[in-house]
């Protein structure tokens, strides 16, 4: 982009200065930039840096269960009746609002996302449903600050109550390159992540055990969802906004 489009920003190009882009590696013909961030899945902490005066505004609201975008909904049946699946009907539909995608909560506890929505009821596929996929990130016990985890797959639940697990595949980095992972884990709780319509961040999803070190390889987590595992009481779905589904 030529100096001329830019136009006023110019004045604001020394505050991105002293950030990292990204590590140089060989390709054909040349060298490129690949980036320090999974992109691909989604972008769950952002921060606009200002020069002072601008009126942004720091901080933001974790989970807006208080928006006016739920509706209070009741479980019909389990679902699709395969044993392997792990579905539920709920009474709400298109009609209430209900849109493919739609988050089912119970309190700030993720259960769920609507995959079938018809006019007075829907079916959601749960946590422990083979296929379900969302961004999560993870706040790892000690450390005061997030951790991007990117998008989770479930691959099922072990058993009939046992935890869901959950295929992660680690976003390379210089430091994971840089040898092989020390043995170990830590303990995590992990959220919702931003960026997926529907889907608020912040939806608390379970506890689990992370790598100790970064790791490049794919890595089949178990997720805890707690004390009496899933609880379909006090249901909330998420409803569409009058901009869209976010």
């Amino acid at each position: 982009m030529g100096l001329d489009r830019l136009g006023s920003s110019e004045r604001h190009w020394e505050l991105a200065e002293g950030f990292a882009l990204g590590w140089l590696e060989p390709v054909e013909g040349g060298w490129a930039v690949a980036p320090l961030l999974d992109y691909r899945s989604g972008l769950s902490q952002l921060s606009v840096i200002a020069t002072p005066g601008e009126g942004l505004q720091s901080g933001a609201a974790p989970v807006a269960l208080d928006d006016g975008r739920w509706r209070s909904a009741r479980p019909l049946s389990s679902g699709d009746p395969s044993s392997w699946r792990e579905t539920l009907a709920i009474s709400c539909g298109t009609r209430s609002g209900v849109e493919i995608g739609a988050a089912l909560v119970s309190k700030v506890r993720l259960l769920g996302r609507v995959a079938r929505a018809r006019s007075f009821d829907s079916t959601v596929s749960l946590l422990g449903d083979p296929g379900f996929t969302l961004i999560a990130v993870a706040l790892i016990d000690g450390d005061p600050e997030p951790r991007s985890l990117g998008r989770l797959t479930s691959l099922g639940r072990e058993g009939r109550a046992g935890p869901v697990r959950l295929a992660w595949q680690p976003s390379a980095s210089p430091s994971t390159r840089a040898g092989s992972p020390a043995p170990g884990q830590q303990s995590a709780h992990l959220f919702t992540g931003a960026g997926e319509d529907g889907l608020p961040a912040g939806l608390y999803l379970g506890t689990a055990q992370l790598p100790l070190a970064s790791v490049s390889a794919p890595v089949v987590l178990r997720l805890h969802d707690g004390p009496g595992g899933l609880s379909l009481e006090d249901l909330w779905v998420r409803l569409r906004g009058a901009g869209g589904s976010r």
